[in-house]
């Protein structure tokens, strides 16, 4: 990631060369600059999360456990990170970065010269590895333990960007990255410049874990993120030994008009990495399952589900949107 946000410097630095002395008159640098106006907005953002959890034991013998979202975030608008976990050695991780430039001075004659630079950087780490869950004792007949995730009438009519995370299942990781670099209006009467940067990504292990499920598992969406407008990560778990990743990039630059001179670029980059292997997964009479119901109808914008209730499993959203808009 880091090498990503010094490509987007190197661009942003290039690309001013050519604009700052767009206006070449022959005079000196004081005459020509005296009654020249630079209005130049800079915005940038980063956020990341490193996590570990290793060598620990869980055991569940009669106790249930649940994590419920019910009736709640509906016409939201902004930011939301939410996480909820009833799963055993798991790690759950939201990073979310925004850089924003609005141009106050778009429209002004006065304005000679306008550049918008934004950044934005979103990156999360974990890794589980050498952990044992049990669920239910080995000779009870009876199931009598649940593990259950439950989203329900939420997240409607919302705006913005929005991160959910929800696990129950045993020695798992959950991630969501999203990175918005936005210029808006950048304008200038001679030269204008819009430039933004946008990275985001996720890396995760799950190495060398061991679950015993003797009890029901289960991750339910209904009736919710209906009539959302904008980024929607949602992960949801009842598998042991897990890792779910979603990614969303977006670069934007947004022109109020354009000049005699005019430079516009975006970039928007996402990466995955994962890795999932030698752990052991034992399910003895009980039942996993998901289920996503009457939910995200008339929603608009980037959307990611990913919802998993097999063990040992790896499941990857990544997305990226890069716009210049005169």
């Amino acid at each position: 990631m880091r090498k990503y946000l010094l490509m987007g410097a190197a661009l942003g630095l290039l690309a001013t060369a050519p604009f700052a002395f767009a206006d070449n008159d022959g005079n000196s640098n004081w005459q020509k600059y005296s009654n020249t106006s630079f209005d130049v907005y800079v915005a940038y953002a980063s956020a990341n999360n490193w996590a570990q959890s290793g060598g620990n034991r869980a055991w569940s013998a009669y106790q249930n456990t649940s994590a419920n979202i019910s009736n709640s975030g509906s016409n939201d608008t902004g930011v939301l990170n939410q996480a909820q976990n009833a799963g055993a050695n798991s790690e759950l991780q939201n990073a979310l970065s925004l850089a924003y430039v609005n141009n106050p001075n778009a429209g002004y004659t006065s304005q000679t010269y306008g550049a918008g630079f934004a950044m934005a950087g979103a990156q999360n780490g974990a890794s589980v590895m050498g952990n044992t869950a049990e669920t239910g004792f080995d000779y009870c007949p009876i199931n009598t333990v649940t593990q259950a995730a439950t989203i329900y009438n939420s997240y409607n009519g919302g705006t913005g960007t929005e991160q959910i995370n929800q696990n129950v299942g045993d020695n798992s990781v959950l991630q969501n990255a999203t990175a918005i670099a936005d210029v808006t209006q950048a304008t200038g009467t001679k030269g204008t410049l819009g430039v933004s940067f946008a990275a985001g990504g996720n890396n995760g292990g799950v190495f060398g874990n061991g679950a015993e499920n003797r009890g029901n598992m289960s991750g339910t969406v209904d009736s919710s993120f209906d009539g959302h407008t904008g980024v929607v990560n949602l992960n949801q778990n009842a598998g042991a030994n897990s890792l779910l990743q979603n990614s969303t990039s977006i670069g934007r630059v947004s022109l109020y008009k354009t000049s005699a001179t005019t430079l516009a670029g975006t970039v928007a980059l996402t990466d995955n990495d994962a890795s999932v292997f030698c752990n052991r997964s034992a399910s003895i009479g009980g039942s996993n399952g998901v289920s996503m119901d009457n939910s995200f109808n008339s929603s608009a914008g980037v959307m990611q589900a990913s919802q998993n209730a097999g063990s040992n499993s790896l499941i990857q959203n990544s997305v990226s949107v890069a716009s210049v808009t005169p």
